[in-house]
């Protein structure tokens, strides 16, 4: 009765968790990078000749590359994901979104494995338009590439999506420079547009370890709750309170709904589906 009591107290609560913020962290997802690339042409003469096999074309933007964004144990060369951030806002925020792939120009400039930070001190640069977030390359280029302009961001427990321009950074403009692919300096030039779509897994409300979200997950958090038990402290403040009962509760929300919404696709497309995976299997067959 008093877990029933409790659970009846956060549902009736929920629009006051509404502001009541958690630690969500990026855990997996894609950036789509669409490159305007006749401008780049036309102002360096780079074109884009390759891009290595973990790079998805099309991405989600029109026209666009994909770049799978690194899990938080990614191994070395790789780097670790570290974004985290407080929702249902964006902010506060902190660590890195890291990235898989390459792009190459000109069969000779190779760039990627690229870092998503941030930076205090660039925004408001670039005429004020920088926001502070960067993207760095970390392979045979190793440098800040462009600074973002930020065009809009969606949050919650199961996603992060934001956008942004990509303008030329500083740095890149200097490279260009000394590679006399141009005599201009186009720092600031804006050379395409950027979407991130972190996934968070929702692995911070699956507490049974079963592998689902279902309710089975919010009872156990609520006995955790009511026993003060660490288990329970979910926005990481050292205190249990209403605080991490209606941080969790709309966390748990949002991905029983996403669930929901993958259970109905697949109830609708589950039979092609599987017959694209038995497809697959016969072809791995066939190789062997």
């Amino acid at each position: 009765m008093r877990i029933a009591s409790v659970l009846a107290a956060g549902v009736i609560g929920l629009g006051a968790s509404v502001a009541s913020a958690y630690q969500v962290d990026v855990e997996g997802g894609q950036t789509s990078v669409a490159l305007d690339t006749e401008l780049l042409e036309a102002a360096t003469g780079l074109v884009v000749t390759g891009a290595s096999d973990a790079v998805t074309i099309p991405g989600t933007l029109a026209e666009s590359v994909a770049f799978p964004i690194n899990a938080r144990d990614a191994e070395s060369p790789l780097l670790p994901t570290t974004f985290s951030y407080d929702a249902p806002e964006l902010a506060p925020f902190s660590g890195a979104i890291e990235h898989e792939g390459t792009i190459t120009f000109n069969d000779a400039i190779t760039v990627g494995n690229f870092t998503i930070g941030f930076d205090g001190a660039r925004a408001g640069s670039l005429g004020g338009l920088a926001s502070g977030f960067f993207v760095a390359s970390n392979t045979a280029v190793e440098a800040i590439l462009f600074d973002i302009e930020l065009t809009g961001a969606t949050t919650g427990a199961a996603f992060l999506e934001v956008s942004g321009n990509l303008l030329v950074s500083p740095e890149f403009a200097q490279i260009l420079i000394d590679l006399e692919a141009t005599a201009d300096d186009l720092s600031g030039a804006d050379v395409g547009d950027a979407l991130v779509e972190g996934d968070t897994g929702c692995s911070a409300v699956e507490v049974s370890g079963n592998g689902k979200i279902n309710f089975g997950d919010y009872a156990r958090f609520l006995r955790f709750y009511v026993r003060d038990r660490a288990e329970a402290d979910f926005d990481g403040s050292g205190d249990i309170n209403r605080r991490d009962l209606f941080g969790f509760l709309r966390q748990f929300i949002d991905c029983v709904q996403r669930d929901r919404w993958a259970r109905k696709i697949y109830k609708r497309h589950g039979d092609d589906m599987d017959d694209d995976r038995d497809d697959d299997d016969d072809d791995d067959e066939d190789d062997d």
